[in-house]
């Protein structure tokens, strides 16, 4: 789901940015649209004096990361549980909204100038060259596509490679309408899809939300590191435990238990490999449990 509304946000952002419409308003007072970010650029120097809400979400952010990194000591926030983290300080206590409070353009308009902002002394930028559709190479922004999800990730999922694949072609600062762009995207993502294979097994479920989509290069990547690992592993490995007992009543499948128990050992170094969402978590958790 988080990776759904991420690629949803960055559609969203698309749009706005993209709009001829938006842009031609805005020109007309004076303002600019800058097409690479969905910002208006003459009140971007603004923008944190007016967004309260912004301030709260940090400060929930902020407070959220702190327990969780104390709940999970010397691991790092991955994209996953940062996303989790984002939502949950949005949604924390989110207070209504009141009409009463700047309720009208003149209230708007009365803090910003409060702020600083003074439309007699603006200075608009030089005019950024604009983009159209025709103008961009598919395969390329395919191929950037992938190269971002294999940056992040060793696996992603459909949803991740569509939101690279609006990012990439927002940056590029184009100017189409909305049905254009997500004719495009839908055409960047099908392409970028293409060239990926899943890790799951032929048989296997393939939920949406599971990060099962891979590239050769990144298979490539972990094939190197996985030899190199392999000649290092000693002669004698640890003694394995038995934590069938344990595994059934938690109910691990097959692949869990043999990784709980591999988990389990005094091994000083463990790989666990699977798709994203398929119960790495899992196994990690019943191994705090058993010890």
């Amino acid at each position: 789901m988080f990776r759904q509304q991420d690629a949803i946000r960055a559609l969203g952002t698309a749009v706005i940015a993209a709009s001829p419409e938006l842009a031609e308003v805005l020109d007309r007072h004076g303002l600019t649209l800058d097409p690479a970010t969905g910002e208006v650029v003459e009140l971007q120097p603004f923008n944190a004096l007016m967004s309260k809400r912004g301030v709260q979400v940090r400060r929930n952010l902020d407070r959220l990361e702190a327990k969780w990194h104390e709940a999970h000591p010397g691991e790092s926030i991955g994209p996953v549980v940062a996303s989790r983290l984002r939502a949950e300080a949005w949604a924390y206590e989110r207070p209504a909204k009141k009409p009463t409070t700047l309720g009208d353009e003149a209230a708007w308009v009365t803090e910003l100038r409060a702020a600083g902002y003074d439309p007699d002394t603006l200075q608009r930028p030089t005019p950024i060259a604009l983009v159209s559709l025709d103008d961009l190479s598919v395969q390329v922004v395919a191929s950037r596509t992938l190269d971002r999800c294999a940056a992040a990730a060793s696996a992603w999922t459909a949803h991740t490679v569509t939101e690279h694949a609006t990012r990439i072609m927002t940056e590029y600062g184009v100017r189409a309408t909305p049905a254009e762009i997500r004719d495009f995207i839908t055409v960047v993502s099908r392409l970028a899809l293409e060239d990926c294979f899943t890790i799951l097994p032929p048989d296997a479920p393939r939920p949406e939300y599971v990060a099962h989509w891979t590239s050769v290069r990144v298979m490539q990547a972990e094939t190197d590191l996985r030899d190199l690992i392999t000649a290092r592993v000693p002669d004698d490995e640890p003694a394995v435990p038995d934590v069938q007992e344990l595994a059934q009543s938690a109910g691990l499948d097959a692949g869990q238990a043999e990784a709980a128990a591999a988990l389990a050992s005094t091994d000083p170094l463990v790989i666990v490999e699977g798709a994203a969402g398929s119960g790495e978590d899992d196994d990690a958790r019943h191994r705090n449990h058993r010890k």
